[in-house]
């Protein structure tokens, strides 16, 4: 449960930092190692 809360509070501080950014979907597949 508190495993799943830190996991769903990380994916939205990435996506936050991702738009103050302005990364593009690209730039952030880069970011999260899904390049290929």
């Amino acid at each position: 449960m508190i495993q799943h809360r830190i996991h769903a509070t990380d994916a939205e501080i990435d996506r936050l930092v991702y738009e103050l950014y302005g990364l593009t979907d690209e730039e952030i597949a880069i970011v999260e190692g899904n390049s290929g």
